[in-house]
């Protein structure tokens, strides 16, 4: 039997034990169950970067504070974040990679899509990882893929 979204919204307020099968149908009903803040999580756990840039993990199951927005959820994404760091530190140093997206000009990215690496070139589109010349992106990226691809979490 086939209902219409009106009918799925009364029933999800009527027979909330139907919730399962009616999202299965009408996904967009289904709200996000998170909380509006990161101050309203409650307890907390995850990895964090020590300052000597080791991935710890905190697991003190205690309340968010202030003081810990510096935890990640997963370890992945820890690592993920101080191979950021340390890319942005080698882009510095490579010299080019002030870019102006105000200018329609092409830019040169390492990118992910899917499961892999992939290099593009664009004009307009912001991009973690964007150099202004070829040569660059595709030195940058044969000297730190590792790098790369640990920020990339693949």
């Amino acid at each position: 039997m086939k209902i219409t979204k009106i009918q799925a919204e009364i029933m999800l307020q009527k027979m909330p034990e139907m919730a399962e099968s009616i999202y299965k149908d009408f996904p967009e009903l289904k709200h996000l169950k998170g909380v509006d803040s990161w101050y309203k999580l409650g307890e907390i756990n995850g990895y964090y970067i020590s300052e000597d840039a080791e991935i710890r993990e905190f697991d003190n199951n205690v309340p968010s504070d202030p003081k810990d927005r510096n935890v990640f959820a997963t370890k992945k994404q820890a690592k993920s974040a101080l191979a950021y760091a340390q890319l942005t530190q080698l882009m510095a140093d490579c010299g080019d990679c002030e870019i102006d997206y105000s200018k329609y000009e092409y830019k040169y990215i390492i990118g992910r899509t899917e499961d892999f690496i992939e290099i593009v070139r664009d004009s307009y589109t912001f991009n973690f990882l964007t150099f202004n010349t070829e040569q660059i992106r595709d030195e940058f990226l044969e000297k730190h893929e590792g790098l790369i691809k640990t920020f990339y979490q693949l």
